[in-house]
């Protein structure tokens, strides 16, 4: 993996490993301990294929906003701490 990401938030902690390629996500792994499985599958399939710039992730995550909403807010927050 060519960036790792890792952060403790109040609802978990999140290990994102990101394949970039191009500067494009080509592969997304993250391991956490969230009781909310779903949110961190669904975060992996949304940043797969998607341009590695903040603009870009916010919109891929938009979609598990509904859900998500705090979750998506924090792990935008750790994302565009390292990205930016």
């Amino acid at each position: 993996f060519t960036h790792q990401l890792e952060e403790r938030f109040d609802w978990g902690n999140v290990d994102m490993r990101l394949q970039v390629e191009g500067a494009v996500i080509s592969g997304a792994q993250i391991f956490s301990d969230c009781l909310y499985p779903d949110f961190i599958r669904s975060l992996e399939v949304c940043l797969n294929k998607r341009g590695y710039l903040i603009e870009d992730i916010s919109k891929a995550l938009s979609v598990l906003r509904p859900s998500y909403s705090a979750y998506v807010d924090d792990v935008l927050l750790m994302m565009k701490k390292e990205i930016n």
